[in-house]
């Protein structure tokens, strides 16, 4: 997963990972962090020069946390913010099956599919993450640092496939393969690469 979204990377650019669990708290607890607008999320943020170096910090954390990249390198170090943002190399979809309840077969991987050949019948998806509660396809591209002009082309195929409209962001982060979903705390779930078709 993340060779395919980094290997042609420069090393002068980085990767961003966040790492990100709910604190453990009582409800009486949970109830005066809203009260006082506390935020009951822990979010570590880190930056790898490497890929090697990424997937380091992930098995570091990927069994406590919810565990993201973001999409597009990074020129420094320092935040994640568009005018920090360095190069990509991919379009991403992400479909949440509860929002297509109403449509029969809709937590099965083939629903997406056919949704995708009907709505955009041209694009070709190289690899697909199941992230636990949907599916994240993604779309290879040259790298660029024109991410104004891929976001915008994100934009488009996701309001023609009805993805979800919250992840076609310039600064998008996405769940990491061989991770843990741990946003229900009582059934995890796996985040899994489902299918590769970068070496077709």
């Amino acid at each position: 997963h993340l060779e395919v979204l980094f290997n042609n990377k420069t090393d002068n650019e980085y990767i961003r990972l966040v790492f990100m669990k709910e604190l453990d708290l009582t409800e009486q607890e949970k109830q005066f962090y809203k009260e006082q607008d506390i935020n009951t999320t822990e979010t570590i943020v880190i930056f790898a020069k490497s890929i090697k170096q990424a997937y380091i910090k992930v098995m570091q954390y990927r069994n406590n946390y919810n565990c993201f990249v973001t999409l597009a390198t990074t020129k420094d170090n320092t935040s994640g913010t568009y005018e920090n943002l360095a190069t990509r190399n991919c379009i991403a979809l992400d479909f949440d099956c509860d929002d297509f309840k109403e449509f029969e077969g809709y937590r099965d991987f083939s629903f997406y599919v056919d949704l995708i050949r009907e709505k955009a019948p041209n694009l070709y998806y190289h690899f697909v993450v199941a992230s636990g509660n949907g599916f994240h396809f993604y779309f290879m591209t040259d790298r660029t640092e024109d991410i104004k002009q891929l976001t915008e082309l994100n934009k488009i195929i996701q309001e023609k496939t009805g993805a979800d409209k919250k992840a076609r962001l310039s600064t998008q982060i996405l769940r990491i393969a061989g991770t843990l979903n741990l946003k229900d705390k009582d059934n995890h779930k796996y985040v899994n690469l489902i299918v590769d078709n970068t070496k077709l």
